[in-house]
């Protein structure tokens, strides 16, 4: 086997790289190369080989070159090539490398969706104002109508995973990358099962990614923060679904900067993640049943970028369900500049959404080649401390005392997000026009023609993404295939409770679809 890189190396002692050979665990061993981009391992067959046996990579055994015994692969100044810790070795990965890290039994994933545990559900919905659930608070009446749904108890656990996987950044040329997320897989013993592909939401730490969520030795902040997978794990995975969740380019262990909201490469992310599911579903000996991509707030607008990938290559989607969706990526970013809601006794106001901003415009700069398009759009005064959110240089502490430094952050002076850019931006006009405008319309998800199931739930008090936005892209669906997908509004949801009720109701909806008994 020939392994390609992209420049010379030298190579230490004996690399390695596990294999399938008629059935049986092998290693091919380094044989020549160091010095060029092309390495050459070998494996010689002794007598206990059946003859024409077939050689293959295995998922189960990792498609990658083990670098045992203090083996390193580096370029010619030293550097050592990426890899990934894997107990007293380090990895290199070819293809993908499945981790098991945790085993998650029914009594720790009805604790995940138990309303009285604070360090889980309860602590994820707890309002500090009031000392109450969010939807409990006497100041904020129009919440109090919202109802907490019922979760139905894990029948079964599961067994998680940290993945490592090849993909490639499409708007950067097909520029390869190294990728993480989580796969977790029913304890059922079925021989075929159902997949749900969780996209995330926002998150402001590289440390609280899927991957990442389970950590018991976790920093707690980190692990509070990371709360928004282990619902979807105990609500689907704990009734026979395999989940899998992409951290995305640029968290969990991606090396790339933050990739917020770019719509090719969260395509691409979540596409690798599920051919490498799948394959090593398959290895195992597990078909995979119902396809099912699901997603909150950011990962509404990912799973409607993700679904429009997968119907632009035909891939059978059984049905998709979006929380508090952002689709009409556009139009949701220009309300909030040029139309902010004020809050009523009825009615909630706008929360803060410069974090959206602040992310996009740096992540625009790099995904789609733009060097000093944030420095364009972003007020001088500002611009610094906009950077240091991006670039994760403070722990999650820090990024939240980070943005009360800019609008409408109490330390900024300033009252309105819009005060975020620079003076040209204000003109509605100029900011329609210009190449921040068009890159939010590039990376919207809700004009193309889908040919399966959507339901999207959202907030009816919806603190960040109203009712009157996240309806477009059902109305727009609704064109070309009447009937097919549907809004379900939350009363008195705000954007928590959205994703509380539909990351419990989803989990029937998707077995009612399935075909897998």
């Amino acid at each position: 086997m020939q392994v390609e890189f992209n420049q010379p190396v030298l190579v230490g002692r004996m690399p390695v790289i596990p294999f399938l050979f008629g059935g049986q665990p092998r290693y091919l061993l380094y044989r020549a190369g160091a010095g060029t981009s092309t390495l050459q391992f070998e494996y010689q067959p002794t007598e206990v080989d059946p003859k024409g046996a077939v050689a293959a990579l295995d998922p189960v055994m990792g498609q990658v070159i083990r670098l045992t015994g203090g083996a390193i692969i580096a370029d010619m100044s030293g550097n050592v090539v990426q890899s990934i810790v894997d107990g007293d070795d380090r990895l290199v990965v070819l293809g993908s490398y499945f981790k098991h890290y945790r085993t998650v039994g029914t009594g720790e994933l009805d604790q995940v969706l138990d309303p009285r545990n604070m360090n889980e559900l309860a602590g994820f919905l707890f309002d500090p104002s009031s000392k109450t659930p969010y939807y409990r608070n006497p100041a904020k009446p129009y919440f109090t109508n919202y109802v907490l749904p019922a979760f139905k108890p894990a029948a079964n656990g599961v067994e998680v995973y940290k993945v490592y996987y090849n993909s490639s950044i499409p708007s950067l040329g097909g520029r390869p990358t190294l990728a993480s997320g989580l796969v977790a897989i029913p304890d059922t013993g079925a021989s075929k099962m159902d997949l749900v592909s969780y996209q995330h939401g926002t998150i402001f730490s590289k440390y609280v990614a899927p991957s990442k969520c389970f950590d018991v030795d976790a920093d707690p902040l980190d692990h509070a923060w990371s709360y928004e997978t282990r619902p979807v794990v105990a609500a689907s995975g704990g009734r026979g679904m395999v989940v899998i969740a992409a951290d995305y380019f640029g968290l969990g262990d991606s090396m790339e900067p933050h990739g917020y909201t770019p719509k090719s490469p969260h395509q691409q992310a979540c596409l690798d993640l599920l051919l490498a599911a799948e394959g090593y579903l398959a290895a195992r000996g597990i078909e995979r049943g119902g396809l099912f991509p699901s997603g909150w707030s950011q990962g509404a607008l990912v799973s409607m970028q993700f679904l429009e990938k997968l119907e632009s290559l035909g891939r059978k989607v059984d049905g998709t369900g979006t929380m508090a969706s952002p689709a009409a990526t556009f139009m949701m970013g220009t309300r909030v500049l040029f139309r902010p809601r004020t809050a009523t006794p009825t009615e909630t106001g706008d929360g803060s959404l410069s974090f959206l901003f602040i992310l996009s415009v740096f992540s625009y700069e790099h995904y789609y080649d733009r060097p000093g398009f944030a420095q364009s759009v972003i007020a001088p005064e500002y611009y610094e401390t906009a950077r240091r959110i991006y670039e994760w240089n403070t722990g999650m502490n820090g990024v939240l005392d980070l943005f009360e430094l800019l609008p409408p952050g109490s330390g900024s002076g300033k009252s309105s997000v819009l005060d975020l850019f620079r003076p040209e931006y204000r003109d509605p006009s100029y900011f329609s026009g210009s190449e921040y405008g068009s890159f939010l319309r590039l990376v919207g998800a809700y004009d193309f023609i889908a040919r399966s199931p959507i339901r999207s739930w959202n907030g009816v008090q919806d603190e960040y993404f109203p009712p009157y936005v996240t309806v477009v892209p059902v109305q727009v669906q609704d064109i070309w295939n009447p009937g097919l997908s549907t809004y379900i509004p939350v009363v008195g949801g705000s954007h928590r409770g959205t994703f509380m009720s539909g990351v419990v109701e989803q989990v029937d909806w998707f077995k009612s679809l399935s075909n897998n008994p």
